[in-house]
C-alpha cells in the first residue's frame, strides 16, 4: 500500500492478530470493527518515534477501553471510535480519561465513520480532543502524521512533568536544608550571646571602655544574626502545605486589629477596611501576608503625618485583586522589584528596624496561591501593594 493511498474499510470479518512489541510507545486502538484494528496496524507498520516502536493495545468497546486505560496509565495515544455499542460510547472513554483520571497528557485522536454523530467543531469545543478524522478521509500518510504529532506532544508533556517533579524535589530539599541550617545555627549563636554577657559581667572592672563596647557590639550583632536566622526559618516553613479553606477577609482584619492594637494605637494609624470578598487558600499564610503589609504601612510612615491604611479589592475574572494603600514615605521606582527579595533593605537599621524579609514572605505566600504581587508608589506621597488571590476553590 502506498503512503498516500486511502484506508478502505471492507466488510471482511477476518483480522490477523497484530504483533505487539515488548517495549515502545503504547497506542490504544478502540473500535468495534476488527478490520479497523487490522488496517491500523498495517498502515503504521514499521513506525518509529525516537527510535522506539509502537506497542498496540486493543479494545472493542468503551468498557474494554476504560479497563485498558486503567491497567496502562502510560498509554501515549488513543485512536478512538465514537459510535460503538452506543452512539456516544467513545465520549465515555474521553470523559474517563479527562475527568475521572484528570489525565491531560494522554493524546486522543478521534476517528469516526459517522461524522454526523460527532460534528468536528462541537467535539473539539466540548471535549478535550487532540485530533479528529473522518475514517473515509484518513490515509496512511495522514495516519503517520497524526500519530507522530500526537507522540511528539505526549513526549513533550512528559518531559515537562518530569522537570516539574525534579524542581519540586529540589525545592523541597532546599527548604529542608534551610530549615536544618537555621535550626542548628541558633544554638551556637545563643552560646556566643551567653558567654559574651558572662565575660562582661565577670570582668567588667578589668576591661576598659573600648573593650566593653566591643563585647556589647558582639551581643548586638549576635542578637541581630539570631533574628535573621529566625526569620529565615520562618521563611522556609512557608513552603510547608496547610489545608486550604474559604478565608473570610473581614475575620482576618478583625483579628489583626486585635493582634496589632498596640502598634495601631501608638502610631495613631487609621485602618480603613470596606467589605472585602472572601478568598480560598491557606488561612494562616494569608493572614501573615496581610499582617506584613499593614505593619509596613505603619512602620514606614511620614513624620508628622497620621498613618492611613486603606484596604480594597476588585474582581478580575476568577481572581481577586486586593490592595493595601498607605500615605507613608513611599518607595522609589528603581526599587519596586527588589523590595521582594529576601533580606533586601531600603533603609539603614538605625532608621527602621527589621531584617528585610517581610515582603519576601508576602511574595512567597502569594506565589504559593498562584497569584502575583506588585507595588505602585510615589515617594513622600504613599504606596499601594496589589496582590491576587483565587476567588474560589479550584474546580468550582
Amino acid at each position: 500500500m502506498a503512503e498516500s493511498d486511502e484506508l478502505i474499510f471492507h466488510d471482511e470479518a477476518a483480522a490477523p492478530e497484530p504483533s505487539v512489541d515488548a517495549s515502545g510507545w503504547k497506542v490504544l486502538v478502540v473500535d468495534d470493527e476488527p478490520e479497523v484494528h487490522w488496517v491500523t496496524h498495517l498502515s503504521l507498520e514499521g513506525f518509529l518515534y525516537q527510535e522506539q516502536p509502537l506497542t498496540f493495545i486493543e479494545a472493542y468497546s468503551a468498557a474494554e477501553a476504560i479497563a485498558c486505560i486503567d491497567a496502562n496509565p502510560d498509554i501515549a495515544v488513543v485512536l478512538l471510535d465514537v459510535v460503538m455499542e452506543t452512539d456516544n460510547a467513545g465520549f465515555k472513554v474521553v470523559e474517563h480519561i479527562r475527568n475521572t483520571l484528570a489525565n491531560r497528557t494522554m493524546r486522543i485522536i478521534l476517528r469516526t465513520g459517522q461524522p454526523g454523530q460527532a460534528p468536528a467543531r462541537q467535539v473539539v469545543r466540548d471535549y478535550d480532543i487532540n485530533d479528529y478524522h473522518n475514517k473515509t478521509d484518513l490515509s496512511a500518510e495522514k495516519m503517520h502524521i497524526a500519530v507522530y504529532t500526537a507522540l511528539s506532544m505526549f513526549d513533550h508533556l512528559q518531559t515537562i512533568a518530569r522537570r516539574e517533579q525534579q524542581l519540586h524535589a529540589a525545592y523541597a530539599e532546599i527548604e529542608q536544608l534551610v530549615y536544618i541550617a537555621s535550626h542548628d545555627l541558633r544554638e551556637p549563636l545563643l552560646s556566643v550571646t551567653t558567654l559574651s554577657q558572662r565575660l562582661l559581667d565577670m570582668k567588667r572592672d578589668q576591661i576598659d571602655p573600648e573593650g566593653q563596647r566591643c563585647i556589647e557590639y558582639i551581643g548586638t550583632a549576635v542578637k541581630r544574626m539570631s533574628q535573621l536566622v529566625h526569620d529565615l526559618l520562618d521563611y522556609s516553613k512557608l513552603g510547608q502545605p496547610q489545608p486550604s479553606e474559604v478565608v473570610v477577609f473581614s475575620d482576618l482584619v478583625d483579628e489583626l486589629r486585635e493582634d496589632m492594637a498596640a502598634a495601631i494605637a501608638s502610631s495613631g494609624a487609621e485602618l480603613v477596611c470596606p467589605s472585602l470578598p472572601n478568598t480560598f487558600g491557606e488561612r494562616q499564610k494569608i493572614k501573615l501576608l496581610l499582617q506584613n503589609l499593614i505593619s509596613n504601612a505603619i512602620k514606614y510612615r511620614r513624620e508628622g503625618v497620621t498613618p492611613r491604611i486603606e484596604l480594597g479589592s476588585e474582581r478580575n475574572g476568577p481572581e481577586i485583586v486586593y490592595s493595601v494603600r498607605d500615605n507613608g514615605i513611599g518607595i522609589p521606582d528603581v526599587h519596586h522589584r527588589r523590595i521582594f527579595d529576601v533580606f533586601f533593605r531600603l533603609h539603614h537599621r538605625d532608621e527602621f528596624e527589621g531584617t528585610g524579609i517581610g515582603l519576601a514572605h508576602c511574595n512567597k505566600v502569594v506565589a504559593l496561591h498562584g497569584g502575583l504581587i506588585w507595588v505602585e508608589s510615589t515617594p513622600n506621597v504613599g504606596t499601594t501593594f496589589y496582590f491576587t488571590l483565587p476567588g474560589k476553590s479550584p474546580g468550582t
